[in-house]
């Protein structure tokens, strides 16, 4: 929004700056520099300011920007997930961080040649992403799942049951 020049600049640039400020607060609370009725404070005044932004934009006569920001605005609770839910983070970095193995390995063997077998590699690449979040043995994994295979029984399941 920021390079597209007039309004989307100037929402842009808002919502650029109320998400950073946001998630720096978000940041210090997460470290224990600030109280919790401080974060709320902040927060509320970011969220005001970043609804506002959104309604401008949503009258931009940009049509990209208007429609992104009707959009976010649609859904704006979503943005705010990580402020209610314990463990929710403010950003996909642990996300990205996890996929980083695979996208490597993927470069690095030229990929598949079907579509198949993308589809069962990136199955098998989340599997082993999952096993090792968990502090699950990844060979053991694989080994009882062919085992099940094998024998035509239900695959075992990957997280445990609560």
């Amino acid at each position: 929004m920021i390079d597209r020049g007039g309004c989307s600049a100037d929402v842009g640039a808002v919502l650029k700056h109320c998400g950073q400020e946001l998630i720096h607060h978000w940041n210090r609370l997460q470290s224990r520099q600030i109280l919790r009725a401080t974060f709320d404070g902040h927060y509320r005044r970011l969220r005001s300011e970043i609804l506002d932004a959104l309604h401008d934009g949503s009258l931009c006569d940009h049509s990209k920007t208007a429609e992104t920001c009707r959009r976010l605005s649609n859904e704006c609770f979503s943005l705010f997930v990580f402020v209610h839910h314990h463990g929710v983070s403010p950003t996909n970095n642990a996300a990205e961080q996890a996929l980083r193995k695979s996208v490597i390995f993927r470069k690095l063997s030229f990929g598949t040649e079907q579509q198949t077998g993308s589809k069962n590699m990136s199955v098998i690449l989340s599997v082993m992403e999952t096993c090792r979040q968990i502090n699950r043995s990844r060979l053991d994994f694989l080994r009882e799942s062919i085992h099940a295979a094998f024998r035509n029984k239900p695959a075992p399941r990957l997280l445990p049951t609560n």
